[in-house]
């Protein structure tokens, strides 16, 4: 009855707004098949049986309501949306369980799957037999092998390499949006080696204002590993003894206004791509959410027994913390900050085993007595203790194409993206990781440009890296008006590797320390770093460390507390132009170290010499390094003689 209604009410709305029009009216929307009302043994085949009754009608909708209840919302055929057709989902909650290697629901080329806002959620596979989490060994067991893959495009679950050169394995126009995608954790072992939503070699597709919401893959991902590509010729091809087909990437896809929080590794992936615009996305929390801890049990002096809330997922010798765990009746107390490894006992207990002697195995390890030489008191929970599970690195941004010579990344513009890490359930999170590692076809034009990364506060995890251009495989890449602020650690704010990039107007804050820049560089050629800020406001050193083998680079208009060249670095023909490198306190200023030469220092500005070890303003060493120009922030400036001789400029006495 309930959706008989709603459809009343929409072609009462749809006649209104047709007498409205002075001209002429719209005829009544016929090309419309509501699911429920099909025949079929579960909501996948009702879809099916809908999508069949649209026959080829270019333009029909395929609408599912709730049908309120588990069973009847719940899909346990694999649902293939026919080409030119729209699957929309109404508000509900509906569940797949269809065990899987491709997706429980594919689109064929000019499909959508469309839902009605974040009220329409869709849980991703909930087959009981799917990967059950064994307790025993903290492995997946179960009699189905598959995936969490919630929606993928038709024309990409096969094999490139054995398909004709006439099917290129890629898939056109297909959207998706305006859903909660969400995961499940209850006898579910994670994954995260597919997207809830993974286009393949899609070619004009989106994914927009999305909701993905603890799902155990990436979010969802363009482009894919497969065999590779010549995108030149799109002709078949033999590349290091294995056949090659064209179109073996994707292109001008959008994935825009989408949610993400708590998924477990890869938060969104760029595989192999050209013109991706990735804009106005948040991704938040990055990891698995912590597990709330509902007992701490032992006796004095005996192994303690954590208990969580749900299935727990953590398998045997993995690291955990414990938070809000209280020293009761004489016990030392109980450090938050140290690093456990675990013994499953049931899918929702363990026990602790100290992480820095275990020399048991997984199953039968050492245990930790509770940290209690005296054999007296316990253990008990504060309301808001956790386990915050360490064992995984998170990426939110992974543009990574490392597999085949002819995959790529080209014009992806990644822009005004909020990246909110300040809690991170892992042991250490990047934001944006550019780490193109095949050397082929350039990886060139990218944008990244008006991202807001905010990093770790609260000590459960680390942002290793705000933002990394990684890899000497990158030019001509624009990074621009980005705000990172590390939060805290000894963490780089933005790495940078590649050839004729142009980064410019970032702001950097409480990043760096313990051996790490806050700007730091690896091989970086024939590029432009200017007007970025750099500053330590509660955290951090606000230093620019210049590592590996560079050149021809321009350093203009910079304010830094110190940058210097690594000892083993070689830097050289790079021009240093009107930068501040001073600020409170000591190390402040620039050091040229004595295998970097041939670069010209002018304009700068730095602190005199102070007294002590380590404390300089300006040291330059290479012997055909020259300072054309330079002040100190007494005042003072002078101008070096320019006769190629190793001159150590420090301040003059």
């Amino acid at each position: 009855m309930k959706q008989i209604l709603l459809i009343i009410a929409l072609i009462t709305a749809f006649l209104s707004a047709a007498d409205a029009q002075p001209i002429s009216k719209s005829p009544l929307p016929t090309n419309i098949k509501v699911a429920n009302d099909q025949i079929g043994a579960n909501l996948g085949a009702k879809i099916n049986a809908a999508d069949a009754a649209c026959g080829g009608g270019v333009g029909c909708q395929i609408w599912v309501f709730d049908g309120g209840s588990a069973a009847a919302n719940t899909i346990s055929s694999q649902v293939i949306v026919g080409s030119n057709h729209t699957l929309r989902f109404f508000e509900g909650i509906f569940y797949c369980k269809f065990p899987t290697q491709s997706a429980v629901i594919l689109l064929k080329d000019n499909s959508n799957l469309i839902g009605a806002g974040w009220n329409t959620v869709i849980v991703e596979n909930n087959d009981p037999l799917l990967q059950t989490y064994n307790p025993a060994t903290g492995q997946g067991a179960g009699t189905r092998t598959a995936n969490y893959r919630i929606v993928a495009s038709f024309n990409t679950q096969f094999s490139c390499s054995s398909e004709s050169a006439n099917n290129t394995c890629r898939s056109t126009n297909l959207h998706v949006s305006d859903i909660q995608f969400k995961g499940i954790r209850t006898n579910q072992h994670d994954g995260g080696v597919v997207g809830a939503v993974g286009l393949g070699h899609c070619w004009g597709c989106s994914v927009r204002r999305n909701w993905f919401n603890e799902v155990s893959g990436y979010a969802a991902h363009f482009g894919s590993t497969q065999a590779g590509a010549d995108g030149e010729t799109f002709k078949e091809f033999t590349h290091a003894g294995q056949t090659m087909y064209a179109a073996n990437y994707s292109k001008d896809n959008y994935f825009t206004d989408n949610l993400m929080t708590n998924i477990q590794s890869q938060m969104f992936a760029v595989i192999s791509s050209e013109n991706v615009w990735i804009e106005r996305n948040i991704f938040r929390e990055p990891g698995k959410r912590p597990y709330t801890i509902t007992s701490v049990t032992n006796s004095a002096g005996d192994p303690i027994v954590v208990t969580v809330s749900e299935a727990h997922h953590i398998p045997g010798g993995d690291r955990v913390r414990l938070r809000g765990v209280m020293a009761t009746g004489g016990a030392p107390a109980f450090n938050q900050d140290q690093d456990y490894r675990i013994k499953p006992l049931t899918p929702t207990s363990f026990s602790l085993v100290k992480a820095d002697t275990n020399t048991g195995t997984v199953q039968n390890p050492i245990y930790i007595t509770p940290q209690n030489g005296t054999g007296t008191g316990r253990y008990t929970v504060t309301s808001d203790s956790k386990v915050d599970y360490r064992g995984i690195f998170i990426v939110g941004l992974d543009v990574e194409p490392n597999g085949s010579f002819y995959e790529r990344v080209n014009n992806m513009h990644i822009v005004n993206n909020l990246f909110d890490f300040r809690q991170i359930n892992g042991v250490a999170a990047t934001a944006v990781a550019h780490q193109i590692t095949a050397a082929g076809i350039a990886n060139s034009g990218n944008v990244i440009s008006g991202n807001t990364i905010l990093g770790n506060e609260t000590g459960t995890g680390t942002l290793s890296g705000g933002l990394t251009v990684a890899t000497s495989y990158t030019t001509k890449t624009t990074v621009s008006d980005n705000y990172i602020n590390c939060g805290g650690g000894n963490n780089i704010g933005l790495l940078l590797s590649g050839s004729f990039l142009t980064v410019n107007n970032n702001t950097i804050e409480n990043c760096g320390g313990g051996g790490s820049g806050s700007l730091q560089t690896g091989t970086l050629t024939h590029s432009s770093v200017t007007n970025n800020v750099l500053r330590n406001v509660t955290w951090g050193q606000a230093i620019i460390r210049e590592r590996g083998v560079s050149n021809n680079n321009r350093w203009t208009n910079n304010h830094a507390r110190l940058h210097y060249h690594d000892t083993d670095s070689v830097i050289t023909s790079s021009i240093y132009l009107n930068n501040y490198w001073a600020g409170a306190g000591s190390d402040m200023g620039f050091f040229e170290t004595t295998l970097s030469n041939n670069n010209i220092y002018q304009g700068n500005i730095t602190a005199p010499r102070l007294i002590g070890s380590g404390n300089y303003g300006l040291t330059i060493v290479g012997t055909q390094s020259k300072v054309l120009s330079h002040s100190f922030t007494d005042g003072r400036t002078f101008i070096t003689n320019i006769n190629g001789t190793s001159v150590p400029f420090l301040n003059p006495n």
